[in-house]
């Protein structure tokens, strides 16, 4: 982790921010694994027998990824980070809409959810 000196979040809304996006990965994997199981796998995911390029997964990894990268590194950018990152959620969510609109609403309160934890960050900022 980086030096809890300086500028950036202080160590105890560093560990919300990790707990926060920790939680959004868990929550897309399970939006992942349960719309694959219902028959109505997001986009990015594909079905069994037709799975998505693994591009497209790689694509929501690193958007959810970025977040936790920035707040055990460069902890000052991670409140911005994190509501771009919920940006690319909702945006990730969008191409559900049309065949799998029960994904695609629970994409978006995740990406909303996410959202909220990163705009709080900038309360614990030094």
């Amino acid at each position: 982790m980086a030096s809890s000196t300086g500028p950036g979040l202080t160590q105890s809304w560093r560990y919300i921010a990790l707990t926060t996006w920790a939680a959004v990965l868990f929550c897309m994997i399970s939006v992942g694994v349960t719309g694959r199981t219902v028959g109505k796998p997001p986009w990015w995911l594909g079905p069994s027998v037709d799975p998505a390029p693994l591009l497209y997964v790689l694509i929501v990894a690193v958007i959810v990824a970025a977040p936790i990268v920035t707040a055990l590194w460069w902890s000052q950018w991670t409140p911005l980070v994190g509501i771009c990152a919920s940006v690319g959620i909702a945006l990730c969510a969008l191409p559900d809409v049309a065949d799998t609109p029960g994904v695609a609403v629970v994409e978006i309160a995740i990406a909303v959810a996410a959202a909220m934890g990163s705009v709080s960050l900038y309360a614990g900022r030094r």
